[in-house]
């Protein structure tokens, strides 16, 4: 019978201990910013799960093997001072709505990558950025085996952690916009047409860009990490599993969920955009301007409701409560408007559940949310992949955090692509729209320039 150990280590970054024991796992969910307070490196691969199409069960199949698993760690003790405790670390795309949801395929697949991918943890570490501690856990058969995998662990940070890493600036091709602007005009005009005729409120389309890159992904996510950090960021390399070959780097400043121990649920639309500027006076202006634009606190509001309605469907009956309406949080090239909601899942709901009632975000769809997905099936030019899945863990706690991956770079080879997108409405200036989504991008591009 497998035991739960945790232990403090010396502390190190994130960025920096990854590297020493990638070969161990591929993934790290990264906290960026002052806003996120944890950060987790799993560890011990025990078993890939991946979807290679739309039509699998792969949420299903991804519960019923949690729940054997859970069954055989109840031992986990009280009051552990970090949610993450193994269990399942990965990645849906936008494409596994499908599952549940009866959404055309876009007409368009341009990538063979997968639908979703996770793998099993028994092992990891745990970085809290406030109180600058370090955790090892890991599920042995007795102390012993914990023991000497701690110090051995313990002895590699020590002997290079503190170590300056010598990491190359990425080297990037020009971005290749896959429409043109006149293009993007014409689907914008589509969707607004799509709105007139009453199909849809909001309408969040997306375009995408594409470039060239042969430096490493763990480069390209270094260099994201330094210049546009975010809360919630993300690092799949899954050139060294036996099942894909390419790579997720996300600097997303989304929370799609969290679920906490005691079962509250908690969410954080974003919704709302201005640029940045370098001049703090008219920084200021364009914070003015974005708190008091009744489109974009009408589209806040909207989308708000929209996600309190969707925790509506697993929360207990008059739990769900908007805890905070429209603050201003700011990132490197753009400004948003941010909301947080909470509730307490109802007693015979799980996470599973949670994931079904809230995938993929409204924000990064529109309302209401399914007829806007078959709309954006039609007007989008390719499938979006990962853009606007998410990425989290589910954990032996009965905890689970996962972010939508906006922000996001997919690495295929040496092609990386990126998408963006803004909400439409019928009141929506088609140029304005435009440049927001070039705003939108320069965070990530302006980053690897």
């Amino acid at each position: 019978m497998l035991q739960f150990f945790y232990s403090v280590l010396s502390w190190a970054s994130p960025l920096s201990v990854f590297p020493l024991f990638q070969k161990e796992s591929s993934m790290l969910l990264y906290s960026g910013t002052s806003a996120g307070e944890f950060s987790f490196f799993p560890l011990t691969i025990q078993k890939w799960w991946t979807a290679k199409h739309i039509e699998t069960e792969f949420l299903k199949t991804l519960e019923s093997r949690f729940e054997d698993l859970q069954k055989q760690r109840k031992s986990i003790p009280k009051n552990i001072p970090f949610p993450f405790t193994g269990g399942f670390c990965g990645a849906f795309s936008y494409d596994c709505v499908r599952q549940w949801e009866n959404i055309p395929i876009n007409k368009k697949i341009n990538s063979l990558l997968p639908t979703a991918v996770f793998a099993e943890y028994e092992a990891g570490m745990v970085f809290h950025h406030q109180t600058k501690k370090l955790w090892y856990f890991s599920w042995e058969k007795n102390e012993r085996d914990f023991q000497e995998k701690r110090e051995q662990i313990q002895q590699k940070i020590l002997e290079n952690a503190q170590k300056k890493a010598n990491i190359p600036v990425p080297q990037v091709s020009a971005w290749t916009p896959e429409i043109e602007k006149e293009e993007y005009f014409a689907r914008f005009h589509s969707c607004q047409k799509a709105l007139l005729e009453g199909r849809s409120f909001q309408i969040n389309f997306s375009q995408k860009f594409t470039a060239e890159s042969s430096s490493r992904s763990w480069d390209i996510f270094c260099a994201l990490a330094e210049k546009n950090p975010a809360p919630m960021m993300f690092f799949g390399d899954f050139l060294n599993t036996a099942h894909e070959k390419f790579s997720l780097v996300s600097c997303s400043p989304e929370r799609l969920f969290s679920l906490t121990k005691n079962h509250t649920i908690f969410t954080q639309p974003i919704a709302g955009t201005r640029k940045r500027s370098q001049n703090k006076e008219e920084d200021k202006i364009l914070e003015d301007e974005l708190k008091n634009s009744a489109k974009e606190n009408a589209e806040h509001i909207m989308l708000v409701d929209l996600l309190r309605n969707d925790f509506g469907r697993i929360a207990k009956f008059g739990s769900v409560q908007v805890s905070e309406l429209g603050r201003i949080e700011r990132y490197a090239s753009v400004m948003h408007l941010v909301s947080d909601i909470v509730g307490i899942l109802d007693d015979q709901k799980t996470v599973f559940d949670l994931i079904k009632a809230i995938f993929p975000g409204g924000t990064i769809t529109g309302a209401p949310k399914v007829e806007t997905m078959k709309i954006l099936a039609e007007e989008e030019i390719s499938s979006r992949n990962f853009y606007c899945g998410s990425a989290g863990y589910i954990s032996f706690s009965g905890e689970a955090d996962f972010n939508i991956l906006i922000r996001t770079i997919e690495k295929e080879g040496e092609t990386l692509s990126l998408r963006v997108g803004g909400g439409l409405t019928v009141v929506s200036d088609a140029e304005q729209e435009y440049e927001e989504t070039l705003h939108k991008a320069q965070g990530v591009r302006g980053a690897l320039e």
